[in-house]
């Protein structure tokens, strides 16, 4: 943990969200019901994990759903840059299964995203992108500027 900072964290959370966005953007009119579909089983794996209190399957399912609409947007660079960019969410996960001492996100934190995503509406879906990505953030923030106060 050694090279996370306040400002890395940002960074990550503020490119994240236009990422996301950016793919919903993408993908809004392909959208399908094997997308549909997907997403709806994805949540019930994501809630399972978190049911379970498997805190490594929780990281892996949670990525997994956020991937859903990387996978669909059909646009390679997008897709790749997502990739590289797992690693350090997988991190941030940890930090945040740490900050919130639990087992992932909240059961419920993902229901809302699922349903907007299989909306009709992609301003309110950008919107809670934005949103949902700053979902106990605050606490993950704290959590590595005490790291980096004490180092």
């Amino acid at each position: 943990m050694a090279n996370i900072t306040v400002t890395a964290i940002q960074e990550l959370y503020s490119f994240r969200t236009e990422l996301e966005q950016f793919a919903f953007k993408l993908v809004w009119e392909k959208r399908d019901d094997a997308f549909f579909n997907e997403l709806d089983l994805q949540l019930d794996k994501l809630t399972a994990a978190i049911k379970g209190n498997n805190r490594s399957a929780a990281i892996f399912e949670e990525l997994e759903l956020h991937n859903i609409v990387y996978k669909h947007c059909g646009h390679t660079l997008l897709q790749d840059t997502w990739q590289r960019l797992r690693g350090r969410l997988h991190l941030y996960f940890t930090l945040h299964q740490k900050a919130h001492n639990r087992a992932g996100p909240l059961i419920s934190a993902h229901d809302k995203y699922v349903n907007l995503a299989k909306g009709d509406n992609l301003t309110t879906m950008l919107d809670h992108v934005t949103e949902h990505m700053q979902q106990g953030y605050n606490k993950v923030e704290q959590l590595v500027s005490d790291i980096e106060s004490h180092s």
